[in-house]
C-alpha cells in the first residue's frame, strides 16, 4: 500500500523525525508538499473554501492553517485517483507510527474492499460513542477526529472530492465526511 506523507517545505525537522521513524518501521512514503493556508492568494481562497457553509456545519469559519491541512488532504485524494490507487495510507508528518505500523497496513489491505467507500482511522482517536477497546482488529465507528494516520479506499476519496469541495469541514470532521460523502468508518483497535 502507498503511503503519502503530508509535509510543508519549511517543516523540514518534521520531515527528518517522522522519515527516520517510518525507516525503523520498514515503511517507504511519498511526500507530498503540504498547502499552506497563510500563503493561498484571495482568488485561490474564494475558489477552494466556502465560509460560509463551514459556518453552517462548523458554527465558525477556519483558520489559514486549517485550510491549508484540509486542502492537502484533498490533494492526496486527487493524487490517488490520477494514479488509479485502490487505497493509500495518509499520514500527516507529527505522526508517530508504532512498531507493528507495516504489518497493520498490511492487514487493512487484506480486510478492506477496494471497492467500497472505506476510511480506517489508525491513530488513538476522539469518538463519540467508545467501542470496547478490549477488541482488537477493525471496529466499525460513527465519528471520530484527529488525521494524523489513516488508510482511505478510492472511492471513499472520490466522495470526499465530491462533499468537500469547495471545502466545508476540516479534514478530520470525519462524523460529518462519513455521513455526507456516506463512506464506512472504521478504527484500528489496538492504534498504531
Amino acid at each position: 500500500m502507498k503511503v503519502f506523507l503530508i509535509n510543508l517545505d519549511r517543516n523540514a525537522g518534521r520531515l527528518a523525525a517522522v522519515s527516520k521513524r517510518l525507516a525503523e518501521r520498514g515503511v517507504a512514503f511519498e511526500r507530498f508538499p503540504a498547502v499552506d493556508g497563510r500563503a493561498l492568494g484571495a482568488v485561490e481562497r474564494r475558489r477552494s473554501y466556502s465560509p460560509l457553509r463551514t459556518a453552517f456545519v462548523r458554527g465558525y469559519g477556519l483558520l489559514p492553517g486549517e485550510l491549508g491541512c484540509t486542502l492537502s488532504h484533498l490533494g492526496v485524494y486527487r493524487k490517488m485517483i490520477e494514479e488509479n490507487l485502490d487505497m493509500a495510507c495518509v499520514m500527516e508528518d507529527d505522526a508517530a507510527p508504532e512498531a507493528g505500523f507495516s504489518a497493520a497496513l498490511g492487514r487493512i489491505e487484506t480486510q478492506l474492499d477496494a471497492c467500497r467507500a472505506q476510511v480506517v482511522l489508525l491513530s488513538p482517536i476522539f469518538c463519540g460513542a467508545e467501542p470496547a477497546s478490549s477488541v482488537s482488529g477493525l471496529q466499525r465507528i460513527a465519528d471520530g477526529m484527529f488525521a494524523d494516520a489513516y488508510v482511505i479506499t478510492r472511492p471513499a476519496a472520490a466522495a470526499i472530492l465530491r462533499t468537500n469541495l469547495p471545502v466545508r469541514c476540516m479534514s478530520d470532521h470525519w462524523g460529518y465526511l462519513s455521513r455526507h460523502a456516506r463512506f464506512e468508518l472504521f478504527r484500528l483497535m489496538p492504534p498504531v
